[in-house]
């Protein structure tokens, strides 16, 4: 699972839109953001865990867990 797929699974299950999520971390451009979620950029690995544990509210090792066991 690429980090652009953990952000975009994180942000989809809190209900969030892309705009929501770069408000709430700051720093990045909407742009960037979309880059990493697409898959067009690596997303940095700090950057993929701060945004799923302190926007998303969600714990990166739970949500890995949960999407993998979905398929």
């Amino acid at each position: 699972m690429t980090g652009g797929e953990i952000l975009k699974a994180a942000r989809s299950l809190r209900g969030m839109t892309q705009d929501e999520v770069v408000a709430m971390y700051g720093g990045i451009s909407r742009n960037t953001y979309q880059r990493w979620e697409g898959g067009r950029t690596a997303a940095p690995y700090d950057d993929v865990k701060a945004i799923v544990e302190q926007v998303c509210k969600l714990n990166l090792a739970n949500l890995l867990a949960m999407v993998e066991s979905n398929g």
